[in-house]
């Protein structure tokens, strides 16, 4: 039916609101890049399209493109899609910080997040999303306060007034360290919040991590014990030898805390959701 409408969409001054919705839509189906650089192509044409310009529509539009492009795990691509939005728009907040993530930088994310969050200009849907990727990146390093705060105002934003598409698009990682630290602390609102079927695209993840057999021993003791000392029992070593071999692992999985190895470890298929649980 759209395709059918594209005359009058390319003639209407509400393009890119509607094209925002394509990209969206077409992300979840598995084809955000090819639509991203179509639409790119056009945003940079000789001829501008009507409704497009220094506006909050086109700036949301950019956001949307720039996750398309996260999702053909091209970070780069999406940060130069957003280069020409003002670093303050709230429209493309999520968005700034979600390229630091899938670059595996959590605490540049998190400090932009912080920053991000506090605009003013931010519409509920804007500031739910950029708390939501915020939350990712402070449980990541290991401020669950945060983290707690941040997905609590975006589950009320969403209980009150419904936004919350942008948790279908993130990665299978971010959705479970989510996932597990609303489960530990037993808030039922959040879960109902994180509970939504998740899209096909795929945000960039993790690069190629290889474990040594003896980091592959203390990542399984890992998922049962939570000490360096009980891990240490286990196999028989000291907890100095241990707390070396999680250092090490940490550093692999880039991650700092016990949850969000685990939550990694599982998108890597190091572990099961079954031992995890």
């Amino acid at each position: 039916m759209l395709d059918g409408a594209k005359p009058y969409i390319q003639t209407n001054e509400y393009w890119p609101l509607i094209t925002t919705v394509l990209v969206s839509a077409r992300t979840g189906l598995g084809h955000g890049p090819a639509e991203a650089g179509r639409v790119l192509r056009e945003l940079s044409g000789g001829s501008s399209r009507p409704g497009t310009g220094e506006n909050s529509a086109t700036e949301a539009l950019r956001g949307a493109v720039a996750f398309a492009l996260l999702a053909g795990n091209d970070p780069q691509a999406a940060t130069d899609a957003l280069s020409s939005v003002p670093a303050t728009s709230p429209f493309v907040a999520a968005a700034r910080i979600s390229t630091f993530l899938s670059t595996e930088q959590p605490r540049p994310a998190f400090d932009l997040a912080r920053q991000l969050a506090a605009l003013p200009a931010h519409t509920l849907r804007t500031q739910a999303h950029t708390m939501t990727v915020g939350a990712v990146a402070a449980l990541l390093c290991g401020d669950d306060v945060a983290a707690s705060a941040w997905l609590s105002q975006a589950a009320v934003t969403w209980e009150n007034y419904g936004p919350r598409h942008h948790v279908a698009l993130l990665s299978a990682r971010d959705r479970r360290l989510l996932w597990e630290f609303a489960r530990e602390r037993n808030t039922r609102l959040v879960l109902n919040y994180l509970d939504i079927p998740s899209t096909s695209v795929t945000i960039a993840g993790p690069a190629a991590v290889t474990l040594s057999p003896r980091e592959n021993i203390v990542l399984t003791a890992l998922v049962t014990h939570r000490s360096a000392r009980d891990i240490a029992e286990e196999l028989v070593v000291s907890p100095h030898t241990v707390k070396s071999q999680l250092q090490s692992l940490y550093r692999k999985l880039g991650v700092s805390s016990r949850r969000s190895a685990l939550a990694v470890a599982f998108e890597l298929g190091f572990i099961d959701a079954q031992r995890t649980d």
